[in-house]
């Protein structure tokens, strides 16, 4: 009889862990699907008025294409979001295959410069770079998750900086790894920002966040990714009270 109360507890707890994983996962969906629900309502209601506009009313060849411009941008931030959130879904399967190539490490970073400099511009933000060290000529990476990292945290500096603002870029070559620091003369962290930053669906601060939409989802990637290259990621504030993202990988 012993024994017998002793498998019925021991299956008690297992049948209780195994709700509970299942129960995490259904809350983890509801999230992802109220986030992206919230995420599309704003694009979708600028793409269904301007919509409006065009049939209700005539105008005038110049009006109508600033109209379809205006949705055209709105349906690529609509596709964006949904194409986020399945690479997501793809960056958390178990398997994961790095695709490692040999690349001239600092030409790859000056290319990467010239596309932040364009989108910088368009703000009157100013961007640099600074690289500290010998990086070794080919360096051996995975060139896609590198670029996807950058582009998150570079692009995000970029858009929460004020007009005028700066981003500054700093590269070091290490013993094995090679770190980069992401500053920007924006509102920063908060220390509730510090703490759950890297939560998935974390918004933090509004002070951080997109004007066209948010998915909670970039430093989030961002870790993954770094996390997949052998490396990690922090967040901290620089003297002056802007953001700064430190990452690094082998």
């Amino acid at each position: 009889l012993g024994k017998l109360c002793d498998a019925f507890s021991e299956m008690k707890e297992e049948l209780k862990e195994s709700l509970s994983a299942q129960w995490k996962m259904e809350q983890e969906r509801v999230e992802m699907v109220e986030s992206l629900a919230h995420d599309l309502k704003a694009p979708l209601s600028v793409i269904r008025g301007y919509s409006e506009a065009l049939v209700d009313s005539p105008a005038t060849d110049e009006k109508r294409y600033r109209y379809l411009a205006v949705i055209k941008e709105n349906a690529e931030k609509s596709s964006a979001l949904v194409q986020r959130m399945q690479y997501t879904s793809d960056l958390e399967q178990s398997e994961v295959r790095l695709q490692l190539v040999p690349i001239n490490l600092p030409e790859f970073l000056e290319q990467k410069m010239r596309h932040y400099e364009l989108q910088a511009g368009k703000k009157g933000i100013g961007i640099s770079m600074k690289i500290q060290g010998e990086i070794p000529n080919p360096y051996l990476v995975d060139e896609d998750r590198l670029e996807r990292i950058l582009d998150n945290i570079v692009s995000n500096s970029i858009e929460y900086t004020p007009a005028e603002g700066w981003v500054r870029i700093s590269v070091k070559a290490e013993k094995e790894s090679v770190s980069y620091e992401i500053c920007d003369s924006g509102s920063g962290f908060r220390q509730k920002d510090r703490e759950r930053a890297f939560d998935k669906f974390y918004r933090g601060d509004e002070a951080r966040r997109s004007n066209d939409g948010h998915s909670g989802l970039g430093l989030y990637i961002v870790r993954q990714l770094a996390e997949q290259l052998g490396g990690s990621v922090r967040i901290d504030n620089t003297e002056s009270g802007g953001a700064c993202v430190i990452f690094r990988h082998r």
